[in-house]
């Protein structure tokens, strides 16, 4: 990855790109950004994204009875 690349990663709202966050006692990575400073990842599941995921899933099973039926 190059510098150019890096600067254009978001920067982590909670550590404020930091990658620690202090507490009262002691200082930790962030469980947001995994100590990374960023958060470049993936958009979180929803209810409805998980729902057509388990209806894909019951309909394959459905097509393919026999198979699993011997």
């Amino acid at each position: 990855m190059s510098i150019a690349n890096i600067k254009s990663l978001p920067i982590c709202k909670e550590c404020k790109g930091n990658g620690y966050i202090r507490g009262f006692v002691n200082t930790e990575n962030c469980i947001f950004c995994f100590g990374s400073g960023h958060s470049n990842h993936a958009s979180r599941v929803t209810y409805d994204d998980m729902l057509s995921v388990f209806e894909m899933c019951e309909n394959y099973v459905k097509e393919n009875k026999k198979d699993y039926t011997q």
